[in-house]
């Protein structure tokens, strides 16, 4: 009964009862030995006993431990789960798995990693979904706690609205759907990789400009953009896509794009 609802006091007190009447019958087999003239019979018995105390002693011992130590779940259950949220959409990684016993119930805590930008009511339904699919795999699990962080990205794309091709000598523009250009550069540890120039194809347009921009410049995966006001048109558009936007801080274009980077980098947040 104790396995079958996988209380661990029932298990124990099961263990100990099943000592009890193995001991008992041992001793009464070494006394009927003894009496019919085994002579030595009953010391042997309790050798008997002796080892089957040790053996179950030890092994509730090492249950014992494996719960104290977050341990009371085997591998294989431990991978499934591990998958099985690693297969929820939106979930780019998964770490700090820990799962503890309470009596029969299993409570479990597991970080996963997200995207930054991922909104509020998405990261809430993610959670829904992997709650769902764990106790849909593993049952025993009562409660999960899950802590959603975000991913930390090697590289950050930066986009900044230009009004000349002059490359990092170009000067940075105060419009976003009217910008003649965009810079899209590419940095990593506060250095710029790679840069292109790119040319904006709705500056002509009469109506709707800053969203057909903002559609053209979230097809270049940019990470952040640095501007100093988004309209809530093209802030829509981005508003699945982006980590943040920027304030142009610099002396220069390249110490505007790499402030802006480092900003971000270190998880400081946005200015939007």
């Amino acid at each position: 009964m104790g396995e079958k609802i996988g209380s661990t006091a029932l298990i124990n007190d099961g263990k100990h009862s099943y000592i009890d009447v193995v001991s008992s019958a041992l001793v009464f087999t070494g006394i009927i030995g003894e009496y019919i003239g085994l002579h030595g019979f009953q010391g042997f018995a309790g050798m008997i006993i002796a080892v089957i105390i040790v053996y179950v002693g030890s092994t509730l011992t090492k249950y014992n431990l494996l719960v104290l130590l977050d341990a009371c779940i085997d591998r294989d259950s431990l991978e499934l789960l591990r998958k099985t949220v690693l297969s929820v959409k939106g979930v780019e990684g998964v770490h700090a798995i820990r799962i503890r016993r309470s009596g029969p119930y299993l409570f479990g805590e597991i970080h996963i990693e997200i995207e930054r930008s991922l909104s509020a009511d998405k990261i809430e339904g993610m959670i829904s979904r992997i709650n769902s699919e764990v106790k849909r795999v593993l049952p025993s699990i009562d409660h999960l706690i899950i802590q959603p962080e975000t991913l930390k990205k090697d590289e950050i794309v930066v986009a900044v609205p230009i009004e000349d091709n002059r490359g990092l000598d170009s000067k940075i523009s105060p419009h976003f759907g009217r910008a003649a250009f965009f810079i899209i550069a590419r940095t990593r540890n506060g250095d710029i990789i790679d840069y292109k120039i790119l040319e904006n194809p709705a500056r002509s347009l009469e109506k709707k400009k800053g969203i057909k921009t903002a559609e053209a410049l979230k097809k270049r995966n940019i990470d952040v953009l640095v501007v100093e006001k988004l309209s809530e048109g093209p802030g829509y558009v981005f508003s699945d896509s982006l980590l943040g936007t920027a304030q142009p801080e610099g002396s220069s274009l390249k110490e505007v794009i790499i402030n802006a980077s480092t900003k971000f980098a270190e998880g400081q947040g946005s200015d939007s």
